[in-house]
């Protein structure tokens, strides 16, 4: 078996068939496709068996509600393949012949990640609208410190990852929001070769309801933040390209902030700690690469004051979705 495709389910039977059935489309078939049910409670759990039934390779676990984390952490378990890879069951892979591609370069003696490109699209855009493979075609082995950099501005599902680098690591449960990253940089610092591949492999599904962009914070949510922080601190402390890193995520809070602009008045206490956080990094996080320049006035803004930077954010966003939506 070459590879394991691992995808978390819980509660998307809206959107789920559109991710299998990129998957099932794609031209490279030497896979098996574990479907790992979160203790759904609408029609997910039959959507997975219905396409177990179907195809020899689809393989489905149902568990009780734990989490993403739990759930993926149960695909590594069960997984066969030599490389694995990770999809969220409401996005889909960019074009018939992402996973060939990908796979491709796996063919390189020693290689134990494949780091590629993703994009976004908002819920309703047709799937089949969407342009596969909107990038070069380039690849190169990169060092750990380029990976780091590289992976600050993608999607932690648009990677392969080798069986001997995941190794033990898994992903914490104790996290929610930032598990993936955290993930992601621990696999890097576990492997021994890496290919960066300029191509838009993963296309991530953007929807009002996803867990970053649901209003609200409650307070075991900032003791969770910042324990990602600190884990994020101890594995990049002293490695190549570490500093810059953490300090793109440190100040670019997007998750959280998102959670915050439905109802920001009510969590000012919240915003001043982000606040906080991104003027103690000032001006010198205006000289990190990782972070885009649209990034860094938005950061300016909300570092003047968090009241401004929604009373101007918030219409500016709903005028981008709806402009989106217009041009499905």
């Amino acid at each position: 078996m070459k590879l394991s495709i691992i995808v978390p389910v819980y509660n998307i039977e809206r959107y789920l068939k559109d991710c299998l059935d990129s998957i099932q489309s794609q031209s490279f078939t030497d896979y098996e496709l574990l479907l790992i049910d979160d203790g759904s409670t609408d029609r997910s759990p039959e959507i997975c068996d219905r396409y177990a039934e179907k195809d020899a390779r689809v393989h489905v676990i149902h568990s009780q509600n734990a989490g993403v984390s739990n759930a993926r952490n149960l695909g590594i378990e069960a997984a066969k393949g030599e490389y694995i890879g990770f999809i969220d069951g409401d996005d889909v892979l960019a074009g018939k012949d992402a996973l060939w591609d990908m796979m491709c370069l796996t063919e390189d003696a020693g290689v134990d990640m494949i780091a590629a490109r993703s994009d976004e699209f908002y819920d309703g855009k047709r799937i089949e609208d969407l342009c596969g493979g909107r990038s070069d075609s380039r690849y190169r082995t990169a060092d750990s410190g380029e990976v780091r950099r590289f992976v600050s501005g993608t999607y932690m599902m648009a990677n392969l990852f080798s069986r001997r680098a995941i190794g033990n690591i898994r992903f914490d449960k104790r996290i929610k929001l930032g598990e993936d990253i955290l993930f992601l940089l621990q696999v890097i610092s576990n492997s021994k070769k890496t290919i960066i591949y300029e191509r838009i492999y993963y296309h991530r599904r953007i929807r009002p309801e996803s867990a970053s962009h649901t209003a609200g914070i409650k307070p075991e949510m900032m003791e969770e933040n910042d324990l990602v922080f600190r884990l994020l601190h101890q594995e990049l402390n002293g490695k190549p390209g570490g500093d810059e890193l953490y300090e793109k995520y440190d100040v670019d809070q997007t998750s959280m902030i998102n959670r915050l602009m439905p109802a920001y008045k009510e969590y000012r206490k919240e915003a001043r700690i982000f606040q906080k956080r991104i003027r103690s990094a000032f001006p010198h996080f205006l000289k990190n690469p990782l972070i885009k320049p649209q990034t860094k006035t938005l950061l300016v803004l909300y570092m003047i004051s968090p009241d401004l930077f929604y009373i101007c954010f918030r219409p500016y966003k709903r005028l981008k979705q709806i402009m989106v939506r217009v041009s499905v």
